[in-house]
């Protein structure tokens, strides 16, 4: 191992967690409000054109979900691997994994990209475009495929960038896309009057700048750098990779299904209430971007503890980090429950629009406290491989439980079962998190227990 790798690998494994947290965290969380930020601007932008064009956003959504989805399983499958690897001191096999995941993301992005255009009218009609819509989606969305390559390319960098304890450079290259990307829509949709198709114009042209910028910073830094001779289709490393990969590709994967069952259960409604529906789910995502860039800032050192074979570590970078999740949660949530109304006032001046989507808000943030739990412990298990339970808890909260219950509450409470079925799903969700997580953590300590008694 090289000079830069042995100081991350001593600052992860015995540095003071209350240091290293929140060094590796801060800017995580900046990457994941700026990626927020970025979602948010994007609605505001397009909302500008009208309540179409923010259905036809909010309906593609599911594709940016699906994307997501591809770039996650690759990234943190390899980045998993890459940080276990360097807690056992090992630099061979993780440039290896690096360099391979690089071309599985190439690959998918352009499959992706490729059969998505030769089927965008069926595509549009699947994820629920109207007569109204159409035409806006469409052109949102023949941008947004064009863009696949690069988007799953950038999150597979960032996530490895970061799992090996960069997250600053990981960071850097994150905030140069999303700060271009809210520029040019500013320039596209309002000076140029390009529409939609602007607005995924402009994530075109910025993915593909972020993507550029992290590939170079791979090559510096200390960082296990990607070479073509390295690449492996060896089947160690395929299944690494979803061992580490999977959860996040239940996860996100399912939040594709989710989001399609949302806008069809809304879209009976009208499309003020999948407007409402989409600005609140832009809206909380930028709040829990906060706790899932905390607990991303966690995952280097469990990582590399898990591969050093420190448990106590784990428990104890654990505990510190969803302490500090849940007083923001809770914090949060009150002051959104009591200013819902003028949050969502930002975002619409449709009246309905707002009503739906500040009843949602109140639903959501009341869940708030319990979600620090929920998002960090899947994080966790993942991270350890403990792929079995991991997907359970990813499967739970955006399939186990949100699917049937966007079916059964909307019969009962009409418009009002859309609005609560997200803070169902997290309580559900939580109520089976508890115990999963305290059967893993007696795992841990009774491994921890062992080792010394060995010693």
């Amino acid at each position: 191992m090289n000079g830069p790798v042995i100081d991350n690998h001593k600052f992860l494994t015995e540095a003071p967690v209350s240091r290293v947290i929140p060094r590796l965290a801060i800017p995580t969380i900046v990457s994941m409000l700026t990626t927020s930020v970025y979602n948010i601007a994007d609605t505001y932008f397009v909302s500008r054109i009208g309540t179409e064009a923010t259905v036809a956003v909010g309906l593609s959504f599911t594709l940016m979900t699906l994307l997501q989805a591809v770039g996650f399983f690759i990234g943190q499958g390899t980045g998993n691997f890459v940080a276990i690897r360097l807690g056992a001191k090992d630099s061979e096999s993780p440039r290896y994994m690096v360099s391979s995941g690089l071309m599985y993301a190439l690959l998918f992005g352009l499959l992706i990209s490729i059969s998505g255009l030769f089927t965008i009218n069926r595509l549009c009609t699947l994820l629920g475009g109207s007569d109204k819509v159409m035409p806006y989606m469409k052109e949102y969305m023949v941008m947004m495929l064009l863009s696949a390559p690069f988007i799953i390319l950038s999150l597979t960098l960032s996530l490895q960038i970061r799992m090996q304890g960069k997250a600053k450079y990981s960071m850097i290259g994150i905030i140069c896309g999303m700060v271009l990307n809210i520029l040019l829509d500013s320039l596209f949709i309002i000076t140029f009057g390009w529409g939609v198709g602007g607005a995924e114009l402009a994530t075109l042209v910025s993915q593909i700048i972020s993507c550029s910028i992290l590939l170079r910073i791979t090559y510096s830094n200390g960082l296990i750098s990607p070479a073509f001779s390295k690449i492996s289709f060896a089947k160690k490393y395929i299944k690494e990779m979803f061992a580490g990969g999977m959860p996040s590709l239940l996860r996100q994967g399912l939040g594709c299904i989710v989001v399609l069952s949302l806008n069809i259960s809304a879209s009976y409604y009208g499309d003020n209430v999948v407007a409402g529906m989409t600005i609140m789910t832009r809206i909380t995502f930028l709040l829990l971007s906060v706790i899932t860039g905390l607990g991303q800032g966690f995952q280097p050192l469990c990582g590399f503890s898990y591969g050093a074979g420190l448990y106590s570590r784990i428990q104890e970078g654990f505990r510190f980090t969803v302490r500090i999740a849940t007083i923001f949660l809770v914090t949060s949530g009150i002051l959104g429950y009591v200013f819902a109304h003028e949050i969502m006032s930002m975002f619409s001046t449709d009246v309905d629009t707002i009503a739906v989507g500040s009843n949602a808000l109140k639903w959501q943030f009341l869940a708030f406290p319990i979600e620090g739990v929920v998002i960090i412990g899947s994080i966790f298990l993942q991270t350890i491989n403990r792929t079995y339970v991991a997907n359970i808890m990813a499967a739970a909260k955006k399939g186990l439980f949100f699917i049937p219950l966007i079916v059964i509450l909307p019969s009962f409470y009409g418009v009002c079962g859309i609005e609560m079925c997200q803070a169902a799903s997290d309580i559900c969700t939580f109520l089976l998190a508890v115990p999963l997580l305290s059967k893993t953590f007696s795992e841990l300590t009774r491994s921890n227990s062992a080792q010394q008694y060995t010693t």
